[in-house]
């Protein structure tokens, strides 16, 4: 099973890749993503093609050289963190300000790198 997240534009192409490891007759299910722009009808375009056995060996060893990274857990609730006290410095006036902005959602700091 492959998944997808949606692109951070809607008009954006989401890509996918797919390898079979038997040669058979495949279902593809696409599942509406909810966001307010999509559309009620749910239509979408598919443009689907098979790569050539030179691309599959590429693929194949990009796969198997990246594999213990794609191993490892990536945690993002850093991001929203930051980007939450980015926006309230537009409302700081000091320095001071500033770091409490960050530090309420990070806690203390003591300036040494962790």
């Amino acid at each position: 099973m492959v998944k997808s997240d949606p692109p951070e534009e809607l008009d954006e192409v989401e890509r996918f890749d797919y390898e079979a490891e038997v040669t058979g007759a495949y279902v593809l299910t696409v599942s509406r993503f909810e966001h307010p722009e999509n559309t009620a009808s749910g239509q979408f375009i598919l443009v689907a093609g098979a790569m050539d056995a030179k691309a599959i060996g590429r693929r194949r060893k990009i796969k198997k050289e990246l594999a213990a990274e794609n191993r490892k857990t990536v945690q993002t609730l850093d991001i929203d963190h930051f980007w939450e006290a980015f926006d309230r410095l537009k409302k700081c006036r000091s320095y001071s300000d500033s770091c409490r902005a960050f530090r309420e959602l990070y806690g203390p700091w003591d300036g040494r790198p962790a």
